[in-house]
């Protein structure tokens, strides 16, 4: 009788082990996560510093915090942004929806929270972080690296380093369909 409740317990155990590992919790962030169920208006960009908690709320209201972290460690985040590599204080969101005080964010793929306008934050269109903000873009497992010149809705016009132009179509609907680069 005791192996067998033994047993039961050790299977539960690992249940919710598993259960944990299924993408109900992030515990680890890459530096990008494109998996998302949008890709929304732009991007949020995270300008605080390491000692600054970042406050997640659950509505548009900011009556009520339903996340709050400090961002010092690329691993165990509460929230795992589109953008992650806080050592270069980068921490970005998706950003779905932009109403009078805050910005609706999407964190940990699909889970929607709101973040306080202008506080640590500053909203970017995605033709002005694609064109303003980002350093470089590459076509997913391709290794040539463009410069974005324009955004026009799925495409981007991008030069590379010999200055010769392309189109390049970079969302397809809610995939991202670049990697996109932030550091020099």
């Amino acid at each position: 009788m005791k192996i067998i409740l033994v047993c039961i317990i050790i299977y539960l155990n690992f249940e919710i082990i598993d259960k944990g590992n299924q993408g109900d919790e992030v515990t680890f962030c890459r530096f990008q996560n494109d998996d998302v169920s949008s890709l929304g208006i732009g991007v949020a960009i995270w300008n605080g510093d390491l000692d600054t908690p970042i406050k997640i709320y659950a509505t548009n209201r900011l009556n009520r915090v339903s996340i709050n972290f400090k961002p010092e460690s690329e691993e165990n985040v509460d929230a795992c942004p589109l953008f992650q590599k806080t050592d270069y204080g980068i921490f970005h969101f998706i950003v779905t929806g932009n109403f009078k005080n805050s910005l609706r964010i999407l964190y940990n793929k699909d889970k929607v929270g709101y973040i306080k306008k202008g506080e640590n934050f500053e909203f970017n269109r995605w033709s002005t972080f694609l064109t303003k903000v980002v350093t470089g873009v590459r076509i997913k497992k391709g290794k040539q690296i463009f410069t974005v010149i324009k955004v026009l809705n799925e495409y981007i016009y991008v030069c590379d380093n010999k200055n010769k132009k392309l189109k390049i179509r970079w969302r397809k609907g809610e995939k991202l369909l670049i990697d996109i680069f932030l550091l020099e």
